[in-house]
């Protein structure tokens, strides 16, 4: 349930959509469509079909355990197709980037939220628009919601340039956050150049000659496995390898975060320590030099969080043992070594330091070294 500040005002800012402003507009876009089809039929829209819808069934983790409701729920998947807008005129408004095309519609379908209440779209909630600034030519999206966290990036920002295809090189600008390290790495290897680039933020609203909108590529705990293949050959990391001898063996550490932390990290260090781990910190990395330890891999063991992504470029055949918190059970990086066609295993912490206030997804991590030792044992 939204907070009831959040509901209303977006309540307040959808009245305000009948109230036009000279040089902007009062409220949020007027009208919302999530259908792709209808939304394609408006004019000045055209759509091209790139693949077509896929479904699947990922095989549940073996757990001593009774079944995890978050892993059955997301066991059978079903994905749309993936398509390519191209809208004249097409506006992009505020840090989610959210599409508007004719008739001043909010296209929610690429929005990559978790509910399709209005209250969780940025967009929707604006009591006021800036005047939008003119772009010339086409406009390619790659923003998404939450693009400045990693595992976001990846699998979801950084993943519609598989949408794309050639459509990027012929790009004038592109609306992406550059920011952060690995946003701004990916972008370079994307042939993305600074002087192209229109960021997205709070009064960001840009208005194209044409915009060019990839769909998204799943949701966000599905990843197509087409997408897992672009985001590796991106960061030459070649399709078909598997897990050999003599394969790393990496501990994902979180002691640079702030949250979900292994609260007592020296015990697990000296149980992996006998089993020939190193010890990785993610953030002091490049992407690329990620890229080339996980594509090293045979066994990864870290706590949920965005530097498991990295098991995407893993060889075929490593396995995975992720670490949670009892209260924040998450199968977003299950579907993903699934999808990467990888062998994953989890543990859940003896407790959790949520204290009532603070979110279950911050939780710090108690890990039973002696179930971790069991876990790993056919490692020894």
């Amino acid at each position: 349930m939204y907070p009831l500040a959040v509901r209303a005002t977006e309540r307040l800012a959808r009245v305000l959509t009948v109230f036009p402003h000279a040089g902007g507009r009062l409220g949020p876009p007027r009208h919302v469509v999530n259908d792709v089809a209808a939304f394609a039929r408006l004019p000045g829209v055209e759509m091209r079909h790139v693949a077509p819808s896929v479904s699947g069934h990922h095989v549940l983790p073996s757990s001593d355990g009774p079944p995890v409701s978050e892993f059955t729920a997301h066991a059978a998947y079903e994905l749309p197709p993936v398509y390519l807008l191209t809208i004249d005129s097409g506006s992009v408004l505020g840090v989610d980037a959210a599409v508007i095309g004719p008739h001043d519609t909010f296209f929610a379908g690429v929005a990559n939220r978790v509910t399709t209440h209005r209250a969780s779209y940025p967009a929707l909630r604006r009591l006021w628009r800036p005047s939008a600034r003119r772009v010339s030519g086409r406009v390619v999206v790659i923003a998404t919601a939450y693009a400045d966290f990693y595992y976001h990036w990846l699998t979801e920002a950084l993943a519609r340039c598989w949408v794309l295809g050639d459509e990027l090189g012929d790009a004038d600008a592109v609306v992406a956050p550059a920011s952060k390290p690995f946003q701004a790495e990916s972008l370079d290897r994307l042939g993305v150049r600074r002087d192209q680039i229109l960021a997205p933020g709070p009064g960001a609203y840009y208005q194209a000659d044409r915009l060019i909108v990839p769909s998204l590529v799943g949701n966000m705990t599905q990843v197509r496995r087409e997408a897992i293949r672009f985001v590796r050959r991106l960061f030459d990391v070649p399709d078909g390898a598997r897990v050999g001898d003599g394969g790393r063996r990496l501990y994902v550490s979180r002691q640079d975060d702030d949250r979900r932390r292994i609260r007592n990290e020296d015990e697990v260090l000296e149980v992996l320590g006998a089993l020939g781990f190193e010890v990785l910190h993610p953030g002091r990395h490049s992407i690329a030099d990620q890229a080339r330890l996980f594509s090293e891999a045979e066994l990864v063991v870290g706590p949920h969080g965005g530097g498991l992504t990295n098991v995407l470029f893993c060889p075929t055949g490593a396995t995975v043992v992720e670490l949670f918190a009892p209260d924040n059970l998450r199968a977003c990086f299950w579907t993903l070594a699934s999808n990467a066609r990888l062998s994953y295993h989890y543990l859940v912490g003896r407790r959790s330091t949520s204290d009532g206030w603070l979110p279950s997804l911050w939780s710090d991590i108690d890990v039973d070294c002696d179930e971790l030792a069991r876990v790993l044992d056919p490692w020894g």
